[in-house]
């Protein structure tokens, strides 16, 4: 919840029980409850659109001049840039072998993959990628999200990458589960 008050302004008495005594603008916005203002009059600024996730675990995408307000109030983060260029899975095409997303690449050796199905679940669009085969011949298997030198990076630059993944059928088993990583490749 954030109060807000002037220097010299009375603000709110403390007649509303949620208000900060002497508030001119209180919002709480996990419960929807403002006092002085509305959610509609905060300005977001962001180069694009943005993610914010819900109490039950949905996802809503906003309008880059619109702040992220859920259940779970406002989601306030620090800049950063999606330097991928095809985060939304488009372009994959269901088969065998089927067509992975535009951009991407899997490298996996002595495992075929096959896409299985796209969508989007709870807000997120979706690939799903079958991989099979014998694991015991394998260490390690690669989803390229990006091609090779296409993401730019200054020596000492921090970057960071997360994805959302789900086992949808079938078993990990011969699979050693520190083999699932996120690497960031320049």
């Amino acid at each position: 919840m954030y109060g807000l008050g002037r220097v010299g302004h009375l603000g709110n008495s403390g007649g509303l029980g949620w208000v900060l005594p002497g508030a001119s603008i209180d919002m709480n916005f996990k419960d929807g409850l403002y006092y002085g203002a509305t959610a509609s009059q905060l300005a977001a600024s962001r180069a694009s659109t943005a993610y914010a996730d819900d109490l039950v675990g949905n996802w809503y995408q906003f309008a880059s001049t619109v702040a992220r307000i859920t259940n779970k109030g406002l989601l306030c983060e620090e800049s950063r840039a999606n330097t991928i260029r095809n985060n939304s899975c488009q372009g994959a095409v269901v088969g065998t072998p089927g067509t992975l997303p535009t951009n991407w690449q899997v490298v996996a050796h002595t495992i075929t993959s096959s896409i299985v199905g796209v969508g989007n679940e709870n807000g997120i669009d979706y690939v799903d990628i079958r991989l099979n085969g014998n694991t015991a011949s394998i260490d390690h298997i690669n989803i390229y999200f990006e091609s090779v030198a296409q993401i730019a990076s200054n020596q000492g630059q921090t970057c960071a990458c997360s994805s959302f993944m789900k086992l949808v059928s079938g078993s990990m088993s011969g699979v050693d589960p520190t083999g699932l990583q996120l690497i960031i490749e320049e």
